[in-house]
């Protein structure tokens, strides 16, 4: 992580960097879990260096913008069984 923006007026979210390229990349509330926007709605409490698991669901060429959307941990996903 290395820039918050607390929510307002349903803006905001997490500037995370991505640990397969370096670059930034946006993660909206608007596609974040409710417990991944409580923390960032209650001080910040993600901790620099959490990992956040996310994928890539836009890219924009012209501006360079990378947005991202949150995925469950490993261990929330549901077995196939």
């Amino acid at each position: 992580m290395t820039r918050v923006v607390p929510e307002d007026n349903g803006r905001g979210g997490y500037l995370l960097r991505l640990p397969t390229t370096g670059r930034n990349a946006l993660l909206l509330v608007k596609v974040m879990s409710e417990d991944l926007r409580a923390d960032l709605n209650n001080n910040n409490e993600v901790e620099l260096g959490e990992e956040i698991y996310v994928e890539v669901y836009r890219t924009n060429k012209e501006t360079g913008k990378t947005l991202l959307r949150e995925l469950p941990e490993p261990d929330e996903v549901p077995s196939a069984a």
